[in-house]
């Protein structure tokens, strides 16, 4: 009985995310043109085909970017209580 505020504000959430999409998808105009059918990558022409392979120095920088990014992440509230439990000390 407490979930059902919860469970009520999901389900109207979805109701309202399938009106919006069905509503687009029906009263939208639909005019494809073969320009409009293309890969588009950021205003210009596309170098390599979909689905091409990733260098693999791509994924390494990428995963240090997340790893030093979450360390940051939990470093700097683990510096601010340390630098108030050094001033307390004092």
């Amino acid at each position: 009985m407490t979930m059902l505020p919860l469970f009520i504000t999901f389900l109207l959430g979805a109701v309202v995310c399938l009106l919006l999409l069905s509503l687009s998808r029906f009263v939208g105009p639909r005019r494809p043109t073969p320009v409009k059918v293309l890969p588009f990558e950021c205003g210009m022409e596309q170098i390599n085909k979909p689905g091409a392979q990733v260098p693999v120095k791509f994924s390494v920088v990428a995963m240090l970017f997340i790893i030093f990014d979450i360390e940051v992440a939990f470093l700097y509230p683990w510096a601010v209580c340390f630098a108030s439990s050094v001033y307390l000390a004092c």
